[in-house]
């Protein structure tokens, strides 16, 4: 189930857990929706059953962790539907109905999204991410391609409101989400949101930039530091309460709990 990670951006939970159910990098402002013929209803016949967010995961010191499987799509159209200015989606894959249906209901009324999603290796296209693509177009969502001078964008990230943002090891498809292994981590740290932001931005307009490490503990793959390699290596967790599963780690969760989204 994982895939080739050549010179693509990567998103995953620096945990040393992370897997991928499925074979995305970035973010700016902007607003939009998503079209085609495939989706249709299924969102809107279950939103009386959405969870709040708060419920689908553990927290601490501003980290929640979602591990699957478990919820499915639920914690991610919660956090989709509680954005109120802005949506910032990277997908490596995007095949979840509900979710394009989400990201669409979100701009009809007046937020801001805008989706990037990958396109093959070096835009070579990816046949899986097109239905969403056309559909999204279609349904006033700001939605690309991923910049062509990444072999792949791997990276699986969702901002909203630049408050909250969530890097993921699972891509958005239905069909892993009941017996694949994954995590997910909600970063409320206003560093870490701010630059997961501002690379996504910058992807969307296909301009390279070097991206920053937020609070110190985001690593985006390649062009990870040195310095943040050997935190990751140095690690070692503390022991947890048996059923808590909240990441306890030494001064923070920072190395294994966030982002990696850069190009290998």
């Amino acid at each position: 189930m994982s895939r080739p990670l050549l010179g693509g951006w990567c998103a995953a939970v620096l945990l040393t857990i992370g897997g991928c159910a499925s074979t995305g990098a970035t973010t700016t402002s902007a607003d939009g929706v998503h079209a085609g013929t495939h989706h249709r209803s299924s969102h809107n016949s279950d939103r009386s059953t959405t969870r709040p967010l708060a419920q689908f995961a553990s927290t601490t010191g501003g980290l929640s962790l979602i591990t699957e499987p478990g919820p499915g799509d639920r914690p991610f159209i919660a956090l989709i539907d509680s954005a109120r200015r802005s949506i910032r989606m990277t997908m490596y894959e995007l095949e979840d109905q509900r979710i394009e249906q989400a990201l669409a209901i979100a701009a009809s009324r007046d937020v801001h999204v805008m989706v990037l999603l990958d396109h093959g290796y070096y835009g070579a296209g990816r046949p899986g991410n097109q239905a969403a693509y056309d559909y999204l177009r279609a349904h006033g969502v700001t939605v690309a391609w991923a910049p062509t001078y990444f072999a792949l964008v791997h990276q699986k990230s969702i901002v909203t409101d630049r408050r909250i943002a969530v890097v993921m090891t699972l891509n958005l498809t239905p069909a892993y989400y009941s017996s694949s292994r994954d995590f997910a981590v909600l970063d409320r740290r206003p560093a870490d949101v701010a630059a997961i932001a501002r690379v996504f931005d910058a992807d969307l307009r296909g301009q390279r930039i070097h991206p920053g490490t937020g609070s110190g503990d985001l690593l985006w793959s390649s062009g990870a530091q040195t310095k943040t390699r050997l935190r990751l290596t140095a690690w070692r967790p503390k022991p947890a309460p048996r059923k808590d599963v909240t990441l306890r780690g030494e001064r923070s969760l920072s190395p294994h709990s966030h982002a990696c989204v850069r190009p290998t």
